[in-house]
């Protein structure tokens, strides 16, 4: 049987792809140890297993593929053939580690696990997942144009059971949100205080602090300070410090806001900028009533970084996201309360257009 690397004995290698676009795959293979073999047929699709797209390459061990989409996983397989074309079974299976999969499978509901931006194009697209598994990635309908405006967090703004997306710009400060109902924007807007015009103040994350059913905004200001701006829709309702109003340290920084006890308000989860040590206050509505070194307490590589929160499957497991920004991969730890309940790569594991950044979870 040939093996393809993806660049692949007879196993396929992928060796190359575009990793901003992923346009074009480079695949390789050790030539078929069978003497009668006259050439290979390179396969293709974007579910496993199914081959949509095929060519015939001849007599060849490597090949380029053209004018794929962008940022589409593709799965890649080789055949050979012999003088009277008669056909070998398929190589290894390989795939390029790009966002877009229609692996497919069964999902609970139509809302959106992850929520990944590309602040590069103004594209948002999401995840929908079972457990680790990606089942599809849908495109939000509405791009940014004006690419000074950044996604800051996603959350239930309206407390219709969608999450939702808050906006900040970059560089006046304006804040507004879209409304979303799964992937499709139904009304778009600013906030009540469309703007903090104070770039040391920034948003670390969306969630329900006070158990209303609305997320409410946490803010974090470079001295450390800690604030919640509770909400109701584009509504802001108090602005509020923290009941522990400051870090003391500003190298303790917000990287995640989600329920990680299971009071359905949402908590605080740090990390130290120099130890990367990692921590969580628990919160009920502006009071923190207790902090908590995790029981994984470090992360020492810093190409490892949080970018979200939450219950990103309806299983009712909080989970921590992670990618990993020079290598792109995509991790997630379970949690229960302020313990690590297990580590697991996300499937695919990997996006290697490191333009794509998770910027909430549902």
């Amino acid at each position: 049987m040939t093996r393809i690397r993806l660049i692949c004995a007879f196993a396929v290698v992928l060796f190359g792809s575009t990793a901003a676009s992923a346009q074009t795959v480079n695949l390789a293979w050790d030539a078929s140890p069978d003497a009668t073999v006259t050439g290979y047929v390179v396969k293709w699709g974007t579910r496993t297993g199914n081959y949509t797209s095929s060519i015939d390459v001849g007599n060849k061990t490597t090949w380029t593929v053209n004018g794929l989409t962008t940022d589409q996983r593709y799965y890649f397989a080789v055949t050979s053939y012999n003088a009277a074309t008669t056909p070998s079974a398929p190589s290894n299976e390989v795939s390029n580690d790009a966002l877009i999969v229609q692996t497919g499978g069964t999902l609970t509901d139509q809302r959106p696990s992850v929520f990944w931006f590309n602040p590069t194009t103004g594209q948002i697209q999401t995840w929908l997942m079972v457990g680790v598994n990606v089942i599809d990635t849908r495109l939000v309908n509405l791009i940014s144009t004006d690419l000074h405006w950044k996604i800051v967090g996603t959350g239930d703004l309206n407390g219709d059971g969608y999450p939702d997306l808050v906006w900040r710009h970059d560089t006046g400060g304006w804040l507004a949100y879209w409304a979303l109902q799964n992937n499709t924007v139904i009304s778009t807007g600013y906030l009540s205080i469309n703007q903090n015009a104070d770039l040391n103040w920034t948003i670390k994350g969306i969630g329900d602090v006070n158990g209303d059913g609305f997320a409410d905004l946490i803010w974090q200001r470079t001295d450390g300070s800690i604030a919640v701006w509770t909400m109701h829709g584009p509504q802001v309702l108090t602005t509020q410090f923290f009941s522990i109003a400051t870090t003391g340290d500003p190298n303790w920084q917000i990287v995640a806001v989600g329920d990680m006890d299971g009071d359905h308000m949402a908590d605080l989860i740090f990390q130290h900028l120099t130890s990367r040590t990692l921590a969580v206050w628990f919160v009920k509505g502006t009071t923190i009533t207790l902090t908590h070194y995790l029981s994984i307490t470090q992360q020492p590589d810093p190409n490892w970084q949080i970018q979200a929160a939450g219950d990103i499957d309806g299983s009712g497991i909080p989970k921590i996201m992670w990618r990993h920004m020079t290598q792109g991969w995509v991790a997630a730890w379970n949690m229960s309360a302020f313990n690590v309940a297990g580590t697991f790569f996300t499937n695919p594991n990997r996006v290697d257009n490191l333009n794509w950044q998770i910027v909430g979870v549902r």
